[in-house]
């Protein structure tokens, strides 16, 4: 009988979720408490928990290797840049990351479920 073929998750993906559960605690603690997220407007709090929600649920899809999840990591990236050119906060080093994010989790996406 065979045997269901085990793959290990790759450490950079592994890397990745770990930066973003702790980014997601980042958020929820700059929404409630950082001077400058409630400065942009009220509705930035609301997009900024959604935002937060959001790669929470990608996260743990890419912590189980779901395809879907790099799908909605891309959502993710290009809303957020559109967000941050509409409240004046973007910049190349924002969009360089974002890329290099991009990549990696393109790279891995044949090997996901």
């Amino acid at each position: 009988m065979d045997k269901p073929q085990t793959r290990e998750r790759p450490a950079l993906i592994t890397v990745i979720c770990l930066l973003a559960f702790l980014g997601i605690i980042g958020t929820l603690r700059n929404v409630f408490f950082a001077p400058w997220v409630k400065a942009v407007g009220r509705w930035f709090q609301f997009y900024f928990l959604l935002h937060g929600a959001i790669v929470l649920a990608a996260s743990i899809g890419l912590w189980k290797m779901k395809k879907w999840s790099v799908y909605l990591y891309i959502l993710t990236i290009v809303e957020a840049q559109v967000v941050m050119v509409f409240i004046g906060a973007w910049g190349i080093v924002s969009l360089v990351v974002f890329s290099g994010l991009l990549a990696i989790l393109l790279y891995y996406l044949p090997e996901m479920d």
